[in-house]
């Protein structure tokens, strides 16, 4: 499945080609991450990214745009990452929990720099439709990736039979996204748990190494 353009018919600024302007450009889009994630959505504001930046406000307008168009640009980068990350391969039922535990573990410590983004964007999300509605389609696209993975793991030996694919990944979809947003020791008991769980859930073998 695509991953969904979240500037797709918006217009806006052109990418700039020189290296200069590049890397001043990059340099803003660094400071709107630290500054959505220290400030949220509401209190973030050009000038104050633009002091995080070093530059002047009329930079963050040329290269950007707008704040709204920073955070599409910031939310589009992080899936980015995650689309390019690829589960590993899974030995089995036996060692599904620790292998689990350690590729979730993975990918949030892989995304740490925009835990503070997706919080901007679920506060953005509340007050602006058009985000909101972007935020649908990145669901269905995660929640896609979701139940192949399930769908991979539902064909090793031991899998449960029948499994409904479709709720579980609307379920873990969520868990993933609440996931994100969660400070860092409170998210590593998490995954220990949800791992367990979900070995529980997929397969029937309940002596799962650790």
């Amino acid at each position: 499945m695509k991953r969904p353009d979240l500037l797709e018919g918006l217009p806006g600024p052109r990418a700039p080609r020189q290296k200069r302007s590049l890397g001043r450009r990059d340099a803003i889009l660094a400071a709107a991450i630290t500054v959505f994630g220290r400030d949220g959505y509401e209190g973030a504001s050009v000038r104050r990214i633009a002091s995080e930046a070093g530059a002047a406000t009329g930079a963050v307008s040329q290269f950007f745009g707008s704040k709204r168009r920073l955070l599409l640009v910031s939310m589009d980068a992080l899936l980015a990452r995650i689309e390019r990350v690829r589960p590993p391969e899974f030995a089995g039922a036996r060692s599904l929990a620790a292998d689990m535990e350690e590729f979730l573990t993975g990918v949030f410590r892989r995304e740490r720099p925009f835990v503070g983004v997706y919080r901007a964007w679920r506060e953005a999300a509340l007050i602006d439709p058009s985000i909101a509605d972007r935020d649908r389609r990145i669901r269905v696209w995660s929640g896609g990736r979701i139940r192949a993975l399930f769908a991979r793991l539902g064909s090793l030996p031991g899998a449960r039979p029948n499994l409904d694919f479709e709720a579980l990944a609307s379920l873990w979809d969520r868990f993933f996204w609440e996931l994100l947003a969660e400070p860092p020791e409170p998210r590593r008991r998490a995954i220990r748990a949800i791992s367990s769980m979900l070995c529980q859930t997929l397969f029937t073998d309940g002596l799962l190494r650790r």
